[in-house]
């Protein structure tokens, strides 16, 4: 907001009601993204973009409703992402938006948190278990791939969270 403030001039209060309407298309097409990935219909999809985002909502002044409208969809993007298409790419934008939303709210640390290891444990485990037929090597070779995305996920999203969180954790007791 403070961009936005700089870029157009205007006063804070002004920006902050402007910079509602970009967060309620962002939070539109990233709602779209999340249902068309899901169910792949994009009736259905359209449909829910009515239904997530109500008027109600504007103007978005806090923080809660910016994590709820953007955060925590952009989240579930990437980790959709991330478990259709292991790699290298997806695990870095996943640690990236688990950092960006534990720095929009602490509640989304937590919840992201919990959700991601929900996910992993299933990909880690479960997923194997339901895919082969279980022989010992074939594990080993699956978690040694698998296990460092999770690693690096985890250590991406908590140095970047630790760009706010580090002084009031460590410093300010």
């Amino acid at each position: 907001v403070s961009m936005f403030v700089w870029l157009f001039g205007l006063e804070p209060m002004q920006a902050e009601f402007a910079f509602s309407y970009i967060i309620i298309i962002l939070s539109s097409i990233l709602i779209y993204t999340l249902i068309k990935k899901l169910i792949a219909d994009k009736n259905i999809a359209l449909l829910s973009v009515l239904l997530f985002i109500p008027t109600g909502w504007l103007p978005i002044v806090k923080y809660m409703e910016f994590t709820t409208l953007v955060m925590m969809p952009l989240f579930l993007v990437t980790l959709i992402n991330f478990y259709h298409h292991q790699n290298l790419k997806n695990c870095i934008f996943l640690g990236l938006t688990y950092g960006l939303a534990s720095l929009s709210h602490p509640v989304a640390f937590i919840t992201t948190s919990w959700v991601g290891t929900f996910v992993f444990g299933y990909l880690l485990f479960f997923k194997f278990f339901q895919d082969k037929v279980l022989q010992k090597e074939e594990l080993k070779k699956y978690f040694k791939e698998n296990y460092f995305y999770f690693v690096y996920i985890y250590l991406i999203g908590v140095s970047f969270a630790l760009l706010y969180w580090w002084k009031p954790i460590f410093i300010y007791h």
